[in-house]
């Protein structure tokens, strides 16, 4: 193609030429796209301009016969936005891609019928556009490349998909690449270390999921597993999302913001003593989206945290799960009262020596430091408990004359579970600066184990698992003692309180009474 209208053919490597100009191509056009179909080596779409001779009309020929006749396919296009670039799908043929001087459009009909597919790209000319694996990568003038990650969804579309209630694709490949670590990040900006640090803000989404934006820098694709799905409309009914190992167990679960209640949901006259809810465990966390259309979920790749107590103490920081291993895994969708399943791979990443031997040996430890460190928490979560019972009973036993003997047999259980829970966590931190304040407990030395053992993608050092013998062994004797408490102190504590007549509810005296 060259820029003064005309088109050449080569069959033989170079040595001879055939014109094959398009009929219709006006004359001093600037040829400059020929994409040859890597479906088929006699077809090719052409695209070229005439902005220089101020015509803006988008210019866009396909030919199925190596040039020997030609077919326009530029009408569907706005006729005053003049084209730059044409590509086709080399996995769906007949889906095309053309830039123009303000963006992008789509065809999925080998050019019979284009639409708009701009998204978040700003209004800018596409200069080229170029395929890696799944990704299409748009050149643009003074705005920068842009990605559009995973075509997925726009391979597998078709009417039956359109036809349909739902539908779940297939989600590509993934690469298991750890994240950077979890540095701590303040409000406001924050920036990266090391000499090419970038600024950063952290914004959270309306699904939950907490995301950095870059303010000086490029955005990476989305860290995990990408998961696409089609509903053909919004839905009241609760969506879910769930991801499953090797095995069909189930790793994660996550489902949508639950509807909104409106009026005509809420009872007539509601009782005066009716109270709202606690907010149901993992209303935080991300949530599934449930709009028509196509939606995208994105699962970090990782197992369940660990369960943790209440509160924001960096001694209780939950513990973030395992990563996956490579391998087989299915994700398995919920929309509608019907299930869709498909199977996804996560692929080792290729600059990792570590072989796949190395990486289960690495899960399953971290799996084991993990349900070690929810049972530490759920422990401390069930002495926390047991004393707020025992004051509460003492309280009510404030006007029985046997009150010392029931005080003095709560405070024996009282030191004892505080023995208990003194070895498990420390109690005394209340903020950030507490950590270097008092000494981290059985828990705080499961985080930081599973910090060294999680540091790298490799197999654990015999010191790794040699230390988690020792802490599971010392934890496990904190364990049974509290197993001996609850089994032995509690019930002779009920009994007394039952022997005393302590009543379960105290009214207090109402004003004037």
């Amino acid at each position: 193609g060259s820029d003064d209208g005309l088109v050449h053919l080569s069959r033989d490597n170079g040595a001879t030429w055939h014109d094959v100009t398009p009929p219709d191509l006006p004359e001093w056009s600037t040829v400059s796209t020929i994409e040859v179909s890597p479906h088929d080596p006699a077809t090719a779409y052409l695209c070229a301009s005439r902005y220089r001779l101020d015509d803006n009309r988008p210019l866009l020929f396909k030919t199925a016969d190596f040039g020997k006749t030609w077919l326009s396919i530029g009408d569907g296009l706005p006729q005053d936005d003049f084209t730059r670039v044409i590509r086709e799908d080399p996995i769906r043929r007949g889906l095309l891609f053309a830039g123009t001087e303000t963006g992008l459009y789509l065809s999925w009909d080998d050019g019979a019928n284009w639409q708009r597919f701009q998204l978040n790209l700003p209004v800018v000319p596409v200069y080229d556009l170029a395929f890696k694996d799944t990704d299409l990568i748009a050149a643009t003038h003074g705005r920068a490349f842009w990605v559009l990650d995973d075509l997925t969804a726009l391979r597998a579309m078709n009417n039956d998909v359109i036809g349909s209630a739902a539908h779940l694709f297939r989600p590509r490949s993934s690469f298991r690449i750890r994240n950077g670590g979890a540095a701590k990040v303040l409000p406001g900006v924050n920036y990266t270390g090391g000499t090419g640090g970038v600024s950063f803000v952290e914004e959270k989404r309306p699904d939950g999921e907490t995301v950095r934006v870059l303010l000086d820098a490029g955005k990476n694709p989305p860290d995990g597993v990408i998961v696409s799905y089609y509903l053909k409309e919004r839905p009241k009914e609760t969506v879910t999302l769930e991801l499953l190992d090797q095995q069909g167990t189930v790793i994660q679960s996550f489902t949508s913001k639950p509807e909104p209640v409106t009026a005509a949901d809420r009872p007539a006259q509601p009782p005066e003593d009716t109270v709202s809810p606690p907010p149901s465990p993992g209303s935080e966390e991300k949530q599934v989206p449930k709009e028509a259309g196509v939606n995208r979920f994105v699962w970090n790749m990782r197992y369940a945290d660990a369960r943790k107590v209440p509160g924001d103490i960096p001694t209780e920081r939950s513990l973030a799960g395992p990563l996956a291993s490579p391998g087989t895994y299915q994700v398995r969708l919920t929309a509608g009262g019907k299930t869709y399943t498909e199977s996804f791979e996560i692929r080792k990443d290729p600059r990792v020596p570590a072989t796949r031997e190395d990486l289960d040996a690495q899960f399953e430890l971290l799996v084991q430091v993990r349900d070690k460190l929810s049972e530490t928490h759920d422990a401390v979560n069930s002495v926390r408990s047991l004393r707020r019972q025992l004051e509460e009973w003492l309280r009510r036993a404030e006007d029985n004359p046997n009150r010392k003997a029931l005080t003095e047999a709560a405070s024996r259980i009282k030191q004892r579970l505080g023995a208990i829970e003194e070895e498990l966590i420390q109690a005394k931190a209340r903020g950030e600066s507490d950590r270097l304040n008092y000494p981290g407990r059985l828990n705080v030395k499961l985080v930081h184990l599973t910090a060294v053992i999680a540091s790298a993608d490799a197999i654990p050092t015999r010191q790794s698992y040699e230390v988690f013998t020792e802490l599971s062994g010392r934890i496990d004797a904190q364990l049974s003692e509290l197993r001996d408490a609850i089994e032995r102190d509690l019930p002779a504590f009920t009994a007394m309180i039952e022997k005393e007549q302590v009543p379960a509810i105290v009214p207090k005296t109402a004003p004037g009474g």
